[in-house]
């Protein structure tokens, strides 16, 4: 079940189109304001590059995830989403990525119940490469792994005035559970996947997840990390230190 309005919006390759999309049907249904689909994965079926997909507000009974299928992604905006009660990770990209933006995302309570809890992210953006990508003003909480996963990405990312808490913790009685608990892993993986790629946190808090606020998890970052908080999780990883006039801390590369 899904409340919303939210917006998916795709940049613009070609003429682009807006479909609606709202609870109830139109008897005859052609994607116009005043004859909306009600079907959110037949619309994003039949759109198109450019397309905009506006889902009207209400509550949506979603049977089956919805998938938005596409190789290499490149060029993408996805603002105002709310993921939740997933099965796995709320939002997630793989492979080659480029000049994505991920806005105002809300991800929580996913869960993983297959592998008691381990892949169920609050987003993850992980194996593969790309430059551009960027999540901005987002939340992500209250899930049994992590709150956002950069595993294994092996290109720049930044995320900026977001926040994650309270992930990591059994909230289903799974067995044998297996959550992480980090608030912000912002790398990590095999030795031989392990290479360095820059990571820039920008105005983003941790607090009360199980593990560490923040962690590179022993990832070769060669940009610094700057202005996070971290408070009430497992690790120290408190930025500290005299505050500017304008009371900001200044900038750290303290990871």
């Amino acid at each position: 079940m899904l409340l919303l309005p939210t917006l998916i919006s795709f940049l613009s390759l070609a003429l682009a189109a807006n479909l609606y999309v709202a609870p109830t049907e139109d008897p005859t249904p052609d994607g116009t304001s005043k004859k909306p689909l009600g079907d959110i994965q037949a619309t994003v079926n039949i759109s198109q590059p450019g397309d905009i997909i506006i889902l009207r507000g209400g509550t949506y009974n979603l049977l089956k995830n919805i998938n938005i299928t596409v190789k290499d992604s490149s060029n993408l905006r996805f603002n105002q989403i709310v993921t939740r009660d997933n099965y796995e990770s709320g939002f997630h990209m793989q492979g080659a990525l480029s000049n994505n933006v991920i806005s105002y995302l809300d991800s929580y309570g996913n869960r993983d119940p297959r592998n008691s809890g381990e892949n169920a992210d609050g987003i993850a953006i992980k194996e593969g490469k790309g430059e551009g990508n960027i999540v901005v003003g987002s939340r992500f909480w209250d899930n049994p792994y992590i709150g956002v996963d950069f595993w294994e990405f092996h290109s720049k990312l930044i995320i900026k005035d977001s926040l994650a808490r309270g992930n990591g913790y059994n909230r289903w009685n799974l067995a044998n559970f297996t959550g992480n608990g980090n608030g912000f892993r912002l790398g990590g993986g095999s030795a031989g996947d392990i290479l360095p790629a820059g990571r820039e946190v920008v105005n983003c808090i941790a607090f009360g997840n199980r593990a560490n606020g923040f962690t590179d998890n022993s990832w070769d970052s060669p940009a610094p990390l700057l202005t996070k908080q971290s408070f009430r999780s497992v690790d120290a990883g408190l930025v500290t230190g005299a505050r500017n006039k304008n009371g900001k801390i200044a900038a750290s590369d303290f990871l």
